[in-house]
């Protein structure tokens, strides 16, 4: 199969409403929520597709880790499944991603650098952003992802592009 372009589904409510990624997703709407809740129950029951960062779908038996956990594998979906969706629940507008195709590479290192940071304070360390870069960049290897243009994302790249102003979770 060869790769499309796929979204994290936690982005297709602040799009529809014309938030993109501003920063935003705090502050949602209810006909936000709502629509986030709705896609999500979609999602884990297969109305919507879910599919992986390469654009696979999920095989059957879905779990809710998979999709709603930072190290779920599937966590994204594509335009066309989200607006066939949508369109069957009385939606009048389609759905079209704001995130600048580079922006999904970024996401997905800062979903993973919440989770490794997490990993590392639970385990009573005092983790570094370098650090986090470093396994990121790991990570990304074995996983083979690139930037738009194929390049091999080094941890000193991931630092300066995705991790700058990203702000590490406190934990619970």
């Amino acid at each position: 199969m060869s790769k499309i372009k796929v979204y994290p589904w936690t982005n297709v409510a602040p799009d529809y409403f014309g938030k993109g990624n501003t920063g935003s997703y705090n502050d949602p709407s209810a006909a936000e929520t709502k629509m986030s809740s709705d896609l999500c129950e979609a999602l884990l029951c297969g109305e919507v597709l879910a599919r992986d960062v390469e654009g696979n779908p999920a095989s059957a038996g879905l779990s809710p880790d998979s999709v709603l956990s930072l190290a779920g594998d599937y966590r994204y979906v594509h335009p066309d499944d989200v607006n066939v969706w949508l369109g069957g629940y009385g939606y009048l507008k389609k759905w079209t991603p704001s995130t600048d195709p580079d922006e999904i590479w970024k996401d997905l290192a800062r979903e993973e650098a919440s989770d490794i940071w997490l990993r590392e304070l639970n385990a009573c360390k005092k983790p570094t952003k370098q650090a986090v870069a470093k396994e990121i960049e790991r990570r990304f290897h074995r996983k083979r992802v690139v930037t738009t243009k194929g390049k091999t994302l080094t941890g000193e790249y991931i630092l300066r592009h995705a991790l700058r102003g990203w702000i590490p979770p406190k934990p619970d």
